[in-house]
């Protein structure tokens, strides 16, 4: 695990809305149930590569982390790595299995908070998040999966 913050709580629906409607880069991308905005705000996992700050600030503003910024004065606890992480919204890791060629399962149970998963064992190209029950899947671009051997 690269970083956690047990005291982030997720906005609430109608807080999402009222500050992705205020931002005009998001237009389009919240108002259907079946868009990316609200995927990326119910989902309980989210895949990020730790290098890109646009790419942060995406996930900030689907998820809900935006309200970590809200004071104007931090910004969510991030690493930097060439590694792909695994940001999870109410969830903490347990374990990390990549001995299935073509699908790792990454255990979580249920935490306060988010925290930042730093996946530094083979990559697959799909990872499954599983807490009693599968809750997400994420699907890896093909240059970060790990070659059969």
């Amino acid at each position: 695990m690269c970083t956690a913050d047990t005291g982030w709580r997720k906005p609430t629906v109608a807080e999402q809305r009222a500050h992705l409607g205020a931002d005009r880069r998001a237009d389009g991308i919240w108002e259907a149930p079946s868009s990316a905005g609200d995927q990326e705000f119910h989902a309980p996992a989210v895949l990020y590569d730790g290098k890109s700050i646009d790419g942060l600030q995406w996930i900030a503003t689907l998820t809900g982390l935006w309200n970590v910024w809200s004071d104007g004065a931090t910004r969510p606890k991030t690493c930097w790595t060439e590694q792909p992480q695994v940001f999870l919204f109410g969830y903490e890791p347990v374990a990390y299995d990549a001995q299935d060629p073509t699908i790792a399962v990454l255990r979580v149970r249920p935490a306060s908070g988010y925290r930042m998963v730093v996946l530094t064992g083979p990559i697959r190209s799909a990872i499954d998040v599983v807490a009693d029950r599968k809750l997400d899947e994420l699907v890896m671009p093909a240059t970060w999966v790990t070659p059969a051997r």
